[in-house]
């Protein structure tokens, strides 16, 4: 930015020159009054208008006598006058007036031509500044101001530029960090799904085991069964006494070996069974007199011995306990 500016400042100096050289070539010269003179007459002294010359020396009345002045020309040769009037002070007024004056240079004081006088030549004055100087710089300073405010125009537009730029880069981050987040998410998920994959694997792994497990416990149990009617039934034998109390009574079934059962009680008409597991052989002693127990019963099924209870009401409270080595069984009846 700094060299273009430059370059702009350097071709407005060098335009304000071209322009400064072409007014001083067009410029005409001013024209200078002028008479016919014979070779022997002498020109009067120009007035001294400033004070900045020496007066000449006085001439003597004999000298100014013989010496003969020469006769005033008729006209200014003016270019462009139609006709030619006699030099005066007004055509001399008339004539200084009809040339351009420099701008910026105060006015000088107009030469006085007396009539019979000699014809005083007019020069234009060198140091006053022209008119063309004046637009030259003008000129220039009007391009140095456009030069700056384009100048200005063009760090504005950069700075919009930038800010634009920095807005899209923004943006840009923006969405690379929401495209970030969804490829977490999506990550997430997928891990996720892949971690309920596992589960429902290992849930479904899991029913098979059990499943399979059920298979082996049911053939487990069939085998055992098959063994159980392939082999001979084995007999247990057992003895069963009846304890009369006071509001009830306590049925006793006692073996060798460890008794499983199940028991239930029903009604219509009352009493307890008690399902003994595997082939029993049970004897029972008489049935004391009691409030509650009238007699005992066996029946013998496919893998169990069935002993029932019969009673003459309902028991208020049936329990069932048996001993630490399970050998031995007490049903206990209460009225």
């Amino acid at each position: 930015m700094n060299k273009v500016i430059a370059c702009l400042l350097l071709a407005v100096a060098l335009l304000g020159m071209a322009l400064v050289m072409l007014n001083q070539q067009l410029t005409p010269p001013a024209p200078s009054i002028q008479g016919p003179q014979s070779a022997t007459s002498k020109l009067p002294d120009l007035p001294d208008i400033e004070g900045g010359r020496q007066s000449p020396p006085p001439v003597q009345e004999g000298q100014a006598a013989r010496q003969g002045l020469p006769p005033l020309p008729d006209s200014l040769g003016v270019p462009g006058a139609e006709h030619r009037a006699p030099v005066t002070s007004a055509t001399l007024a008339e004539a200084r007036s009809q040339q351009p004056e420099p701008a910026g240079q105060p006015d000088q004081p107009a030469v006085q031509a007396d009539p019979g006088s000699a014809p005083v030549s007019v020069q234009p004055d060198a140091e006053k500044p022209s008119q063309a100087e004046a637009d030259a710089d003008e000129a220039r300073r009007l391009a140095q101001v456009r030069a700056e405010a384009e100048a200005r125009k063009q760090e504005a537009k950069r700075q919009e530029q930038a800010r634009a730029e920095a807005e899209a880069r923004k943006q840009e981050a923006k969405r690379q960090e929401q495209a970030r987040a969804e490829a977490e998410a999506k990550k997430q998920e997928a891990k996720r799904q892949e971690q309920a994959r596992a589960e429902a694997e290992a849930r479904k792994q899991e029913a098979k085991r059990q499943e399979q497990a059920k298979a082996e416990a049911e053939a487990r149990k069939q085998e055992a069964k098959r063994q159980e009617q392939a082999s001979p039934a084995k007999i247990r034998t057992g003895k069963v006494i009846v304890f009369a109390r006071d509001k009830g009574a306590t049925v006793r079934l006692s073996s060798a070996e460890p008794i499983a059962y199940k028991h239930m009680v029903l009604k219509e008409p009352d009493r307890v069974v008690v399902d003994l597991q595997g082939s029993w052989s049970v004897s029972a002693a008489g049935v004391p007199r009691n409030v509650l127990v009238t007699n005992i019963r066996f029946g013998s099924f496919p893998g169990r011995t069935r002993v029932v209870i019969d009673m003459k009401d309902t028991p208020r409270q049936t329990r069932l306990s048996q001993s630490k080595d399970r050998r031995q069984l007490d049903v206990r009846v209460d009225q």
